[in-house]
């Protein structure tokens, strides 16, 4: 470099930065990394969006699927809320930020069981041409949906009924006093029509034949956890259903007048 009078040097001087231009020259540069990448859809490394027809599970619908496995494969009480945190790949208080624990975990799992078919039973009541159809195919719904979800099936035995907390309360969930509601209005709308009979308590017919379903599914899940074949026929289900309804549209056998043959009465006279 060739030098200047008195010997300065004639090179320009280099001159900081000052701090106003490193903010400037920043934003600059993030808009320029913004339009040329973020805000063209094709070009966002970190920001595709999930297609609709794989939608991202959240951690509640996680939670769900896991203690709903674990309910059933090894019971309430042995599913630990820091094995089904870990095994839903989220936290404990997730978990109680989502439910406030483990038996709201459990009441959740019931109500997502039981929300789609409460609604089936629903449209299948509305377009029953009678009672008598309603409550035969309302049965048949429950018990064919459970032996479609045995994990469903398992909790609903094994669990809905037990005694918990300090209390030693029976909490049954929602979706299982909706479905009770739901036969019980059948059973009255089918004595008012004379599908059964009104000299029967209308509690008590709900409480006969919900408990037959149950022992029917409770077969089942016994007879597939053994490793059995099932013990009856699914097609079975609706026949039986609709010979215990009909059986309750005659009063008590008791109160008929005994039949007497020919070869009796004659003897008799």
């Amino acid at each position: 470099m060739r030098p200047g009078p008195a010997g300065r040097n004639l090179a320009p001087r280099r001159r900081s930065i000052r701090p106003h231009e490193i903010s400037i020259a920043t934003t600059i540069s993030q808009q320029w990394y913004y339009h040329r990448n973020l805000a063209n859809p094709w070009r966002r490394p970190y920001h595709r969006a999930v297609p609709a027809s794989r939608p991202a599970h959240s951690p509640r619908a996680r939670l769900l699927a896991v203690g709903k496995t674990l309910f059933a494969r090894v019971g309430y009480e042995q599913a630990s809320t820091s094995t089904i945190a870990r095994e839903a790949g989220t936290s404990e208080s997730q978990l109680a930020r989502c439910f406030g624990g483990k038996a709201g975990l459990l009441e959740a799992v019931f109500n997502e069981g039981w929300k789609p078919l409460t609604e089936a039973i629903l449209r299948l009541v509305a377009d029953a041409p009678d009672s008598r159809t309603a409550i035969v195919g309302s049965l048949t719904a429950v018990l064919t949906a459970f032996r479609r979800d045995p994990e469903l099936a398992c909790i609903f035995l094994f669990e809905g009924r037990r005694v918990r907390g300090e209390r030693h309360e029976v909490a049954l969930s929602s979706g299982f006093r909706e479905f009770s509601g739901i036969v019980g209005r059948l059973i009255r709308r089918g004595q008012q029509d004379g599908a059964i009979s009104r000299d029967l308590d209308d509690a008590a017919v709900a409480s006969a034949l919900m408990g037959a379903a149950e022992e029917m599914i409770r077969e089942w899940v016994l007879a597939k956890r053994a490793g059995e074949a099932p013990p009856f026929p699914e097609r079975a289900i609706q026949g039986v259903f609709a010979a215990l309804v009909a059986g309750l549209a005659s009063p008590a056998s008791s109160s008929r007048p005994a039949k007497t043959t020919r070869g009796s009465s004659a003897r008799g006279r």
